[in-house]
């Protein structure tokens, strides 16, 4: 979802005229409904949870932005609930790097919030227009939306779902603020901890951390801390380190699959920093960066950071015997957690190369889907396992 004044690019497919007049139509609703209070502007973003319009707060004179829970959505009681919930989550944060929420409400069956408005470009946006950034751009970005984070985990709120849309880069001063915590939930054991279903995977794929392609129930802040990596090696060479045809590929490449490490993609990044982006894409996130605070001060540091490695549990006292394993995993150059070519190109949902097919039927693979539901549902579409 983007929050930002961004310049929309001119669509170059044949308007829907029922779509159109359906969104006319409630624009003139938001309009009406809000106009005691908002000026509305025009429509600036759109995503699954919400529509995003910029507007002038009358009383304040300042500009800020509306985030509308869209009314196909806001006559479900349960979804409806969340999304206050969440904006209400989101609203307890006060930090530099956070765009802040200023209100909450419902008002003549629209549910909505009204946030800052943030004047300039999303990362994405960024890196469309400019491939990679440099280095110490890079560390700039790490650095402060890890502080950012950290702040949020101190306070029990994962965000589950950074990605380069929602950092929103201020026109002025360059900095870095962290934006749409719609999918965050409350880690608070007063609240709802179960706010998503078991067995459901919430973020977008080409930034989930391995703990949420697998549906794990219970994630924390290393979650975020793995995002953060990707973000951090599409930053320093212009493209995440997995790419992949299909939302199960993807899955299973988080999983599965080491990525290059960042040094062989980008010869002038220093080696603190090559190693700070690796270690947050372990697999484990026992070893990653134990905090985001770690993080900012290895950042702040500048120095190499040894490699953390998790305890390993206790056998069992009668452990089972283990299954012979295919000899297509037992070489370190083959097996499901070596390196493997990107994916060039987009291919059919059904149409897995022979590759992604081995490492789809990899141990480690089958093991995590066996710990999750029948299916598993990333930003609304559902994945059926075998």
């Amino acid at each position: 979802m983007t929050t930002a004044g961004l310049t929309l690019p001119p669509s170059r497919r044949v308007p829907d005229p029922l779509a159109s007049a359906a969104d006319d139509e409630l624009r003139a609703h938001v309009q009406r409904a809000l106009a005691a209070h908002y000026e509305l502007d025009c429509e600036i973003g759109r995503g699954g949870m919400g529509i995003v319009y910029r507007a002038k707060d009358r009383r304040l004179k300042r500009p800020v932005a509306i985030k509308l829970l869209p009314p196909e959505l806001a006559f479900r009681s349960e979804i409806k609930s969340r999304f206050l919930r969440e904006a209400e989550t989101a609203a307890q944060l006060s930090h530099p790097n956070i765009v802040p929420i200023y209100t909450v409400d419902e008002l003549e069956q629209l549910v909505f919030f009204v946030m800052a408005y943030v004047s300039g470009d999303n990362l994405a946006k960024r890196l469309h227009e400019r491939g990679v950034l440099t280095v110490e751009e890079t560390r700039k970005v790490l650095r402060e939306v890890a502080d950012a984070l950290a702040y949020a985990h101190d306070r029990g709120v994962v965000h589950r779902d950074i990605k380069p849309d929602n950092i929103l880069l201020d026109a002025v001063t360059g900095r870095p603020m962290v934006t749409d915590f719609g999918i965050a939930r409350a880690m608070d054991s007063t609240g709802d901890s179960r706010l998503t279903a078991t067995g459901m995977a919430i973020g977008t794929p080409a930034y989930m951390s391995p703990e949420q392609a697998a549906g794990e129930r219970e994630i924390d802040g290393r979650s975020d801390l793995y995002s953060l990596g990707i973000l951090g090696y599409q930053m320093l060479t212009g493209e995440p380190p997995f790419a992949a045809g299909s939302t199960p590929a993807m899955l299973v490449k988080h999983i599965s699959e080491r990525p290059v490490p960042v040094e062989q993609r980008r010869a002038d990044i220093p080696p603190d920093l090559a190693r700070s982006v690796m270690m947050l894409l372990e697999k484990d996130p026992g070893s990653r960066f134990p905090t985001a605070s770690a993080l900012v001060a290895a950042l702040d540091s500048r120095e190499m950071i040894p490699t953390r490695r998790p305890t390993a549990p206790a056998p069992a006292a009668n452990p089972a015997p283990a299954a012979p394993m295919r000899p297509l995993y037992t070489s370190p150059a083959d097996g499901p957690y070596a390196p493997g070519p990107a994916l060039v190109g987009a291919r059919p949902l059904a149409g897995a190369t022979s590759d992604e097919l081995r490492r789809w039927e990899a141990p480690p693979v089958i093991q995590f889907r066996r710990k999750i539901a029948p299916d598993l549902v990333v930003n609304g579409v559902i994945v059926l396992f075998p």
